[in-house]
């Protein structure tokens, strides 16, 4: 490494003329004796990534764009296309590709993770109510709130990043909530009146605590969804799952929990008590 005061450099051949001392020769040798100055352009710096070469792609994609890793899918494939990409050259191999690496291993191990979170809140729900039938009752609003996250995700345009999986995971809890809060009054009144009368007064003294609980997780929702500004778009999509989750578990819980639950338990409430039902 060279240095040398800037004021007694003035350009290439102020290098050449810089003096070396030789221990063989015991004497003061120019720089210019040895060798030449050959300029050329060169990286500032050099990364490796597993022992190969490698550079930073940075993209900022505009609004209403693919995700980043839809985005890496066709560039890679275009520039496969123009033989740019070969088995030499290839593009966010290692997983190094920033966001669109982040968003790959996510959809890798998205689904692993989200039905591992349903069968979690599977086993919590079972010891809650000490039954094996009744989480699945409660876990019905779930496939409910993904159609209409998905369906929400639709109409605002643009498609699932990373916080929007996320999201998902968050619907597991946010939506069986309001089935939680509606089946347990249920369960208390089963054996004091019919099961039919005892759906409908669950849902009449229910509807208030449910709606309100989902006004409350909207409001949190709405900022992220219609926030303007910067860094907003990296929670918008987790917004928009939150949104669209919620509104149709809350609405479809008043529906399809209680047909369900009289559907495939009048039996059994007719048999364990059959004075209250006959009443």
């Amino acid at each position: 490494m060279v240095q040398i005061d800037p004021t007694y450099l003035s350009g290439g051949q102020s290098l050449m003329n810089l003096p070396i001392y030789s221990a063989a020769q015991k004497s003061r040798l120019q720089v210019g004796q040895l060798g030449s100055l050959v300029l050329r352009q060169t990286p500032i710096s050099v990364l490796r990534y597993n022992r190969l070469y490698t550079a930073t792609l940075s993209i900022g994609l505009a609004k209403g764009a693919p995700p980043a890793l839809a985005f890496q899918n066709t560039l890679t494939d275009e520039l496969t296309r123009q033989g740019l990409l070969d088995a030499n050259v290839t593009l966010g191999s290692g997983g190094i590709f920033g966001a669109s690496a982040l968003a790959r291993e996510v959809a890798r191990t998205g689904v692993i993770a989200f039905l591992l979170a349903l069968f979690l809140a599977y086993l919590v729900m079972a010891a809650q109510f000490n039954s094996w039938r009744y989480p699945v009752y409660l876990l019905m609003p779930v496939p409910l709130a993904i159609v209409g996250a998905l369906l929400f995700v639709v109409l605002m345009g643009g498609g699932l990043d990373t916080f929007g999986m996320l999201g998902m995971l968050l619907l597991i809890g946010l939506s069986a909530k309001n089935a939680i809060l509606y089946l347990d009054f249920v369960v208390e009144r089963l054996g004091k009146m019919p099961l039919k009368e005892a759906l409908i007064e669950s849902a009449r003294l229910r509807f208030r605590p449910i709606v309100m609980t989902t006004l409350t997780v909207l409001v949190i929702a709405g900022p992220l969804v219609f926030g303007r500004g910067q860094g907003t778009e990296f929670g918008q999509r987790l917004g928009v799952v939150m949104f669209g989750g919620i509104v149709s578990s809350a609405i479809l819980t008043f529906f399809v929990v209680p047909a369900a639950f009289f559907l495939f338990e009048r039996k059994r409430a007719a048999v364990e008590s059959p004075q209250v039902t006959e009443a």
